[in-house]
């Protein structure tokens, strides 16, 4: 007779750490079994009864209630969400603890901390009782408004009359409901912490005019002189008013595209906020009239010695417009987000000029994105990506400009910007996406420029469609008089989610389409060049033995993880359309 698994209980005692564990009864149990199963219940009951008897003499049986209010407090954290719910009707998670006993109940009912944490509901009766049992603490309070008419003005308008007491304000409204906002026109000595959004929403305005919003008087009063962080998205900032506070750390703006600021009115604000440590404009840059190509000569530069995070959103001229009347540590981590070449050597010359270390970067990672029409490129001073939790110190996306798509593409700006800001001493390439079809000559032309110049590159990583160029790569030649293979140096590749087959040749035990073009573009290379040194294979499908074999003649070490699988993927079919 086979015994069963054994039910343990977890009792624990004080002195060691002893659980008593029960055999489950088995199927075909003999009556002895039976008789000593129902014994060992009786004695674990007991055992039971006489470890709860035992704790009951312990100094302490409970939590402290302060600390479990605490304890409701983390979890009302957990819980916590900042996106705005224009439609939903918000549930207070973390209620579900007054239904465990009367005890946490009362605990939680008396937890002002608790909550003061309010999203606005149109429930009145519901919003005076949060109010009254947050009794005097600092308020959270999160709202979003669709109209006037939508059944939250009054509960709105009643948190408006507390401002004084709000210490984080998320507030979501349309142009129908934008007026709500005067409330905040009101003494908030507490509020550290604002964001407010403002959408467009059924409301009447000529076709492809932007709405335009009043600035938020609030902003201009003496009594917000604690504000720490500040989120505007898609309403102005006054930045031709004198500002209160001055002990802002985090100032995010997003325009509209229209009522861009003149760059005096920004500098002199911006002279304001010397302790900013997070900075992002994006479609508010001060712009450069169209027919001016390159950054004129700026005169008063702000010193932000204490920023560590700048992000900017524009045209390209306008991003190195706005670098070039900004100083800040080196150490930041820079973002940007560009369209179009006007400009394109403005931006790399500031670059370099404020961040001394990026005039010999070591480390690209490529990722275009097709669908997005985006191209990112991140620069690493290091060899080898930063862990994982640390940014890149330079982050610039390339995005399409629908008017000028036709003359320049994201990829040829990506790669213009490469060049210009120097790739000779890069040693790691990373690169995922899709690179240039075998078909567009033009852009081939163009990588192959990056490549010619990657004269120091040892280690290339490809991912995804982006490997299956890779053959290409490894025999490619400078489209000069030299004809002489790129990528001298290189003696690492590495690939990582790409096809090497298909399931037909898979079976029949015979290297894929991809090994061979590897073998073959590795055999002309080693003609020039010494032997390849290491090619990794990792997370990739119709991959086995028979292709790391023929592999193993032409590289020198193949690193595979082993995973075989030959199911079909989205990326097979992509590459197809593509």
């Amino acid at each position: 007779m086979t015994l069963g698994p054994e039910t343990s209980h977890p009792l624990q005692d004080t002195g060691d750490d002893t659980v008593i564990s029960i055999p489950r009864l088995p199927a075909e149990a003999s009556p002895r079994h039976e008789e000593l199963w129902k014994e060992m219940l009786v004695h674990s009951e007991a055992i039971r009864g006489l470890k709860s008897r035992w704790n009951t003499l312990a100094t302490i049986s409970t939590l402290p209630d302060e600390i479990l209010a605490e304890i409701f407090f983390q979890l009302n954290l957990l819980y916590r969400n900042d996106e705005l719910e224009w439609r939903t009707i918000h549930r207070y998670e973390w209620i579900n603890v007054c239904q465990v006993c009367s005890h946490w109940r009362t605990v939680a009912l008396g937890s002002s901390r608790l909550w003061s944490d309010i999203t606005v509901t149109r429930s009145m009766s519901w919003m005076r009782e949060v109010l009254a049992r947050s009794q005097q603490a600092p308020l959270r309070v999160q709202f979003a408004m669709v109209n006037l008419a939508d059944g939250m003005d009054q509960a709105a308008r009643l948190f408006l009359e507390e401002l004084a007491r709000v210490e984080e304000a998320v507030i979501g409204v349309t142009t129908d409901a934008f007026e709500v906002l005067n409330g905040l026109d009101r003494p908030a000595p507490l509020l550290r912490f604002l964001t407010v959004k403002a959408v467009y929403y059924r409301a009447p305005r000529p076709p492809g005019t932007p709405p335009i919003y009043a600035a938020l008087q609030v902003l201009t009063r003496p009594f917000v002189g604690r504000l720490e962080r500040l989120n505007l998205l898609g309403c102005p900032f006054p930045w031709n008013t004198p500002l209160s506070f001055t002990s802002l750390s985090h100032l995010t703006l997003v325009g509209t595209g229209v009522d861009r600021p003149h760059m005096p009115d920004v500098t002199v604000t911006l002279t304001h906020l010397r302790l900013l440590k997070c900075l992002d404009l994006e479609d508010i840059l001060p712009m450069l009239p169209k027919n001016v190509s390159s950054v004129p000569a700026s005169q008063a530069v702000v010193r932000m010695a204490y920023l560590e995070n700048l992000r900017l959103v524009g045209e390209t001229i306008d991003c190195a417009y706005m670098l070039s009347h900004l100083t800040f540590p080196p150490s930041i981590s820079l973002v940007l987000r560009c369209t179009s070449k006007r400009g394109l050597a403005d931006l790399v010359m500031f670059i370099k000029d404020r961040l001394p270390q990026m005039q010999r970067p070591r480390t690209l990672l490529f990722d275009e994105d097709f669908s997005e029409s985006h191209f990112h490129v991140r620069v690493s001073t290091d060899d080898g990506p930063p862990p994982d939790g640390v940014p890149f110190p330079l982050v610039i996306t390339f995005r399409s400009d629908p008017q000028t798509f036709a003359a320049e593409s994201h990829t040829q700006c990506a790669i213009a910007f490469c060049l210009r800001l120097g790739v000779t001493h890069v040693r790691h390439l990373h690169v995922a996406g899709i690179i240039p079809p075998m078909y567009d000559e033009d852009q081939t032309k163009e990588w192959l420029q990056l490549f010619v110049h990657l004269n120091s590159l040892t280690v290339l990583s490809m991912s995804g469609l982006a490997a299956y160029r890779l053959p290409d790569m490894l025999k490619a030649r400078a489209w000069n008089d030299s004809n002489r293979l790129s990528l001298p140096n290189l003696h690492r590749a590495e690939v990582e989610r790409v096809s090497f087959g298909v399931a037909e040749t898979f079976q029949r035990g015979q290297p894929g389409d991809f090994t061979e073009q590897l073998v073959q573009s590795l055999d002309i290379r080693a003609r020039e060049i010494a032997t390849f040194g290491t090619l990794v294979i990792r997370r990739s499908k119709c991959v086995d033995m028979p292709d790391i074999r023929t592999l193993e003649k032409v590289v020198e070490n193949v690193e595979w993880d082993g995973i075989v699988d030959t199911s079909p993927s989205p990326e097979d079919f992509e590459l197809n359309y593509y």
